[in-house]
């Protein structure tokens, strides 16, 4: 089952003087299940296409399907019940807020979505044993290093078990034996059947993912799967 899909979709910025093109009618999909890394140069629409995809932004014209629903043409609160309950999001500067701890950060949507404090603290607890931070539970982001603010940020990401996970660049920021262990994190949670679509340029770690897609000014080039543009 395709889990996310674009149609045409074409994504302009307008500064009111120059029209920059950055999506050229990009056709798209990810099945239930997949991991899928999104690849290509700098300035080629990576980020740009997972922004749209995760109602971050958007679209200028196209369509985008998530679990089969047109999710372009709804309201403002549904497109944010939609990135609370079905897409989790991970960002390469971690996006914590540094004066609550590593339980308080993951707990943060789950209290949003109407959990209580015991609740979603039980549920943070898990998470955080999941990715390896069972003993990091009371710190505050600068008693962590960069590869456990991260996995903080992979567990608040997946707490409310999303259709969708969305990385985008989650090793940017990290050396390589800290970048090891984020990946590691993924490809555990895919194994557990997470589907998540991540953006990097890090070829070492794209190749990680089943499925590596590349872009190009902003078209697709190699979808991955043995098809090309």
């Amino acid at each position: 089952m395709k889990v996310v899909e674009t149609k045409n979709l074409v994504k302009n910025y307008d500064n009111g003087e120059v029209i920059t093109k950055v999506l050229h009618g990009i056709d798209f999909s990810v099945d239930e299940g997949e991991f899928v890394a999104i690849m290509g140069p700098s300035g080629s629409g990576k980020s740009t296409l997972m922004y749209q995809m995760g109602l971050i932004d958007e679209p200028t014209s196209g369509e985008i399907f998530i679990e089969g629903k047109d999710v372009v043409n709804i309201d403002v609160h549904e497109r944010q019940q939609i990135r609370l309950k079905e897409l989790g999001f991970v960002f390469q500067d971690y996006a914590l807020i540094p004066e609550l701890t590593a339980a308080e950060n993951v707990m943060v949507p789950l209290i949003m979505m109407g959990y209580s404090k015991e609740k979603a603290h039980d549920i943070a607890q898990k998470f955080l044993e999941k990715v390896g931070l069972g003993h990091r539970l009371n710190n505050t982001p600068s008693q962590l290093s960069g590869g456990e603010q991260q996995r903080v940020s992979v567990a608040r990401a997946v707490a409310n078990e999303p259709t969708i996970l969305m990385a985008d660049e989650p090793t940017a920021s990290l050396d390589t034996n800290m970048s090891e262990q984020v990946m590691d994190v993924l490809k555990d949670l895919n194994k557990a059947g997470q589907t998540i679509i991540m953006v990097t340029h890090e070829d070492i770690y794209g190749k990680m993912a089943q499925r590596v897609v590349r872009l190009r000014d902003g078209n697709i080039e190699d979808y991955g799967n043995g098809k090309k543009k």
